[in-house]
């Protein structure tokens, strides 16, 4: 109920600015938001999920967001305002618009102004998943500094070569503590499957785990990206809380 009230509430903010900021010929709709989000090319569940996905990561958009454009919107809610922000960065291109935010595995799309940040944001809380708090305590910081920014990379680098339709966590509902316990991360699929694989190997006695990442043109996903090394004591079960 909470989490209701707070998107319709959202909702009415969005609503009330969206009214001040568009040409009065627009605002004879019956719904001024609804002809915002059609001109987004955006539904209304799209919308609250690109809130609720901005705030939990609200630190990365405002890293890539014009503090004084954001103030300008006078709006009181910080997510809703990085949301039209990127937004509306997006119809300063001349690509086509075409934006779905989700908060769980199903297919992520963004205009250009977005995708690089939900993809480096995806790579990022992939990686902590799989590790989990207890793994996250005792290696996490040496993972963030050296791991993440060359996965997201190397993500990022992908995503401008193939198209990006869905992907896939370190998520599995029947291993321990719902995390894969193998060597699987995180995978990027376009229309014809996964065009790259974030992996990490643990050596038998669990005290050096390499990370590292595989592409689809390589030999049959043979070659392996990255290589980087951790080492640390023995480590327990992926995911574990």
């Amino acid at each position: 109920m909470n989490k209701l009230i707070k998107r319709l509430s959202i909702l009415v903010i969005f609503t009330l600015i969206i009214q001040n900021l568009l040409p009065i010929s627009s605002l004879a709709s019956q719904n001024t938001l609804d002809t915002q989000l059609e001109n987004w090319n955006i539904t209304r569940s799209d919308f609250e999920n690109g809130v609720e996905f901005i705030s939990y990561n609200q630190e990365v958009f405002l890293e890539f967001a014009d503090e004084k454009t954001l103030k300008s919107y006078n709006i009181s809610d910080e997510n809703t305002a990085l949301l039209y922000y990127y937004l509306n960065e997006g119809f300063s291109t001349e690509s086509e618009v075409n934006t779905t935010f989700t908060t769980n595995n199903n297919e992520i799309i963004a205009q250009p102004a977005v995708l690089p940040i939900i993809i480096r944001t995806l790579v990022a809380e992939a990686v902590k998943k799989k590790m989990g708090k207890e793994i996250r305590k005792r290696i996490g910081d040496e993972v963030e500094k050296k791991v993440i920014p060359q996965m997201q990379d190397a993500a990022e680098q992908a995503v401008k070569k193939y198209n990006k339709k869905g992907h896939k966590g370190p998520e599995n509902s029947s291993a321990p503590n719902g995390i894969n316990q193998g060597e699987h991360i995180l995978s990027l699929q376009d229309d014809a499957g996964d065009f790259i694989r974030f992996h990490v190997n643990l050596n038998p006695n669990k005290t050096t785990s390499t990370w590292h990442w595989h592409l689809r043109n390589d030999w049959d996903w043979d070659w392996h990206h990255g290589q980087i090394q951790i080492t640390h004591g023995s480590l327990p079960k992926w995911g574990t809380p």
